[in-house]
């Protein structure tokens, strides 16, 4: 398993390798330069119709304007008319009507006017030139019109009834050419396409009906014949069309950007057809309108309109080519977008898939690789191999760290293993230590047990014979009164049973003799007794210390527990099973200290019930030194009545008086023996209590060694 040391880099990484972050930033970066640019386009073509659009929004108004102003002057045309030829002066409404006429117009005309200025625009300059020159003509001409309405018809001046009207229609033509001139330019090629194609179409319609017009004069000439007042009406809607159209196509040829062939063809049509062959034209009508012998003849009628008929053929064909041109023009510069957009998809479309390649190859697969090696490592497989250690970017950097978590992990198992180890031997230690020392207290508290028996059954039978030796002194002590009552009730004999009380009185002596021997007996064996109570004590103490250690060691086995609960919390999950150890080895130091705490309590009962037992022999002892202190009083009194025998006769007042006072002896004796039984009785109750203690303590140091032993 190959592993990264700390300070340790791998052994060779890939120095031209770029970050996967410089990488997918190229990318997107790129990706986001074709979006900007493609934005950028249509930014630009949004901002390029959202002016033309405001343009022909004020183009728009500038003509609803002009139109404003022509149809407030045709209307003052007409008013004026009707005005100048009525015979009586205008009346003031009439005026009143007129120069609201004119205001409206005037106003109209001056806004449009205003917004033209602004344009700057060189071909609009010197139609609103000619605008304005025929404006002022109407201005000057007003005030000679309104100057003839105040007068009869009879005053005023012959030709304005035909001025008036002819100044108002110049003004009106003027600003409606002056319109046709400020309309917007198209824009896109398309539009540009759809506009030379209707001018295509109104250059055919000049050309139709100057050929319907032709047709009707050539005729007319070849017959003859005048012209009649329908076809005079029909050829002056053929005119109408014409000039309709020629205004049109105008107003278009005199835009700067209007095609150059175009421009040439219609320059030709409005010479050939407009100017020079226009005054034949007009003499022709004029003889067909008065019947008059026509100018020329229907073959050259024919010849010359044929000849400028064909200029507004040529002007369609031209417009036609100049559409024709702008198409190709359109679809070259359509070609051109087409490449430059495929360019860019293509371009797209190659960062794209060198980002799926850099995903796929760079980013997935790495990292798909790197997810199974980190599945693996978690599923406990520390010797897998890490992929990708020599890459330079970031999923080498992150290979790096898998490896050195993988690396962080063996470690960690294997120092979990020397733990687990460390703490199977630290178990098995402290379990044979558990076993030493329940062994050692089994030991010293079994002995301490068994001296505690030893001495209860020591204590029993020491109670049993100085029970015994009471009796017999209170056996004896009856005798003795019994006998002094006999010696009291027989004094009158005693000179007779002199003999008789000299042996008994050497009987009394043995018996007094044997009395004090067992006084003597008894005050040794409760000084016997004395001791080993006072040892039991001792033992007791003993015990108690015991048990005051085995409560350190449950104290120190708690704290120990304690200890290792917190190390094994520390650890986590390595620590689990260590921390279930420490837990009941804490449980077992508490019952262990529990236990201790019976055990003491029990111990503390039997002190108790030791010191009453060391008081009690204490007193025993203390009465049996007095039953022997009486008894060699008695000793010395029957010594020095046999002393007296002999002189019995003469003291038997005095033998009489000790007779009552051995009565007395014999009775304290009694007192004293009755005292002795019944300590010796609390003794063996003690003696008794003791060894029971001595069981209770010997069971419960069993459970507390078995517990060691188990724990």
């Amino acid at each position: 398993m190959a592993t990264l040391q700390e300070g340790q880099a791998p052994a060779k990484r890939q120095r031209w390798a770029v970050s996967l972050r410089a990488t997918l930033l190229l990318i997107v970066g790129g990706l986001a330069a074709l979006v900007i640019a493609a934005a950028g386009v249509k930014l630009a073509e949004a901002l390029h119709d959202r002016a033309s659009a405001q343009a022909a929004e004020e183009a728009n108004a500038t003509a609803d304007q002009l139109m404003a102003a022509a149809a407030h002057w045709a209307l003052e045309r007409g008013r004026a008319g009707v005005a100048l030829a009525t015979a009586e002066p205008a009346t003031a409404a009439t005026l009143g009507a007129i120069v609201e006429s004119r205001r409206a117009g005037d106003a109209a005309f001056a806004a449009a006017r205003d917004s033209l200025r602004a344009s700057g625009s060189p071909v609009l300059a010197a139609r609103l030139a000619e605008a304005e020159a025929a404006h002022r003509a109407l201005v000057a001409l007003r005030a000679r019109v309104d100057e003839a309405l105040s007068r009869p018809a009879a005053q005023r001046e012959e030709r304005l009834g035909a001025e008036a009207p002819a100044a108002i229609t110049a003004a009106i033509e003027a600003t409606q050419h002056l319109r046709l001139a400020a309309q917007v330019e198209a824009e896109t090629a398309a539009a540009r396409l759809a506009e030379l194609q209707s001018l295509k179409h109104f250059a055919w319609v000049m050309a139709e009906f100057a050929g319907r017009e032709r047709a009707t004069f050539a005729a007319l000439i070849a017959r003859g014949e005048r012209l009649a007042p329908a076809q005079a009406a029909q050829l002056s809607a053929f005119r109408g069309r014409i000039e309709l159209s020629r205004d049109l196509i105008a107003s278009y040829a005199a835009r700067p950007g209007a095609p150059a062939a175009m421009r040439d063809a219609y320059r030709a049509a409005e010479e050939s057809y407009f100017r020079r062959f226009q005054a034949l034209r007009e003499s022709v009508h004029a003889a067909g309108l008065s019947g008059d012998r026509y100018p020329v003849s229907a073959a050259e009628w024919m010849a010359r309109a044929t000849e400028a008929v064909d200029t507004l053929l040529r002007l369609g064909e031209a417009t036609g080519e100049a559409a024709g041109e702008l198409a190709r023009r359109h679809a070259g510069a359509a070609g051109q977008r087409l490449l430059f957009a495929s360019a860019l998809g293509l371009v797209g479309l190659m960062l794209a898939g060198g980002a799926v390649a850099v995903v796929v190859l760079r980013v997935s697969r790495p990292l798909d690789r790197l997810t199974q090696t980190m599945t693996a490592v978690a599923q406990g497989d520390l010797e897998a191999e890490v992929p990708a250690l020599r890459r330079a970017d970031e999923v080498g950097a992150m290979a790096r760290a898998l490896a050195v978590f993988r690396d962080g992990l063996a470690e960690a198992a294997r120092l979990r293993t020397e733990q687990e180890a460390a703490r199977r031997r630290a178990e098995e230690e402290r379990r044979a230590a558990q076993v030493t020392l329940a062994a050692e207290v089994e030991r010293a508290l079994g002995e301490v047990a068994a001296g505690l028996a030893s001495s209860a059954t020591e204590l029993r039978a020491s109670a049993d014979a100085l029970a015994g030796t009471a009796d017999r002194t209170v056996e004896q002590a009856t005798a003795a009164a019994a006998g002094a009552a006999q010696a009291g009730g027989n004094v009158q004999s005693v000179a007779a049973a002199a003999e008789q009380m000299a042996a008994s009185v050497a009987e009394i002596t043995r018996r007094v003799t044997e009395a004090a021997e067992v006084a003597r007996k008894a005050a040794e064996e409760a000084r016997a007794t004395d001791d080993t109570v006072r040892s039991l004590a001792e033992g007791s103490q003993r015990i108690g210390e015991v048990v005051r250690l085995i409560a350190d060691i449950a104290g120190q086995t708690n704290l120990l527990a304690l200890n290792a609960t917190i190390e094994a919390a520390r650890a986590g999950d390595v620590g689990k099973g260590f921390a279930v150890v420490a837990s009941e080895v804490k449980q077992l130091a508490a019952q262990t200290a529990k236990a201790t705490e019976e055990i003491g309590g029990q111990i503390a009962r039997m002190q108790s019930a030791t010191t009453a037992a060391v008081e009690a022999i204490q007193g025993i002892g203390a009465t049996v030194a007095r039953s022997s202190e009486i008894t060699t009083a008695i000793a010395g009194a029957v010594e020095e009545q046999g002393a007296v025998t002999q002189e019995i006769a003469r003291n038997v007042a005095e033998a009489a008086k000790g007779a009552e006072a051995v009565s007395a002896s014999v009775g304290r004796v009694r007192e004293g023996a009755g005292e002795t039984a019944t300590a010796a009785g609390a003794l063996r109750e003690v003696g008794g209590e003791v060894a029971r203690q001595g069981e209770v303590l010997r069971g419960e140091l069993a459970r507390v060694i078995a517990g060691l032993r188990a724990g």
